[in-house]
């Protein structure tokens, strides 16, 4: 059984969907939810707070499908190239999604939530987990500072999600990942004599 709460939420998506972020209305989701406007805010303060659970809930899809994705995936350069293109095809397949995350929301709002901060967590654990295994492996090296090379990750992905979103969708995201993960595994890569 469907509770208020996600029907919200599931309205939410479709109308996010089909207007931009700041022209949607919570009169609209109201009226695709088949719920009273004044009913929508006794399960969320603002649209910022709508905002936050949809893209919380759409985080911990993403957190799911690539925890799967990784099944059977060896060896440090094949997980972060699993673990890029994954990023990019999530977004690729969910442009709303994208837009909100990566130029809607602020790292306030993400900091704020807290069910969004420990998503954002749990996908930098991810990469530098990879990383850490690679270092194990002795694939990267050892003077590596992960945490620095998780934000320069997540930063180069961001910034081409939002090349991308500005451009159109003209092209394809998913067909940057090797280049883009061919680079990173450059800069960590244990060298070879």
């Amino acid at each position: 059984m469907t509770t208020t709460r996600e029907r919200i939420v599931h309205a939410s998506f479709d109308v996010f969907d089909n207007l931009d972020f700041h022209k949607a209305t919570i009169r609209e989701i109201a009226k695709r939810s088949g719920i009273a406007p004044a009913s929508i805010y006794k399960h969320f303060a603002s649209k910022d707070d709508l905002v936050m659970a949809i893209t919380n809930e759409k985080t911990k899809q993403m957190i799911t499908e690539l925890n799967e994705h990784f099944i059977g995936v060896r060896g440090t350069m094949n997980k972060l190239r699993k673990m890029t293109w994954y990023y990019l095809y999530f977004y690729e397949n969910n442009p709303q999604v994208s837009w909100v995350v990566n130029i809607s929301t602020s790292v306030k709002s993400w900091r704020e939530s807290s069910d969004g901060w420990k998503n954002v967590r749990q996908t930098g654990q991810t990469f530098m987990g990879i990383l850490r295994e690679g270092q194990k492996l002795g694939d990267v090296r050892q003077d590596i500072n992960i945490f620095v090379m998780s934000n320069i990750y997540f930063g180069g992905l961001a910034r081409l999600v939002q090349i991308w979103l500005v451009h159109n969708q003209s092209y394809s995201l998913t067909a940057l990942a090797d280049d883009f993960a061919e680079t990173i595994f450059a800069a960590v890569r244990t060298p070879t004599e």
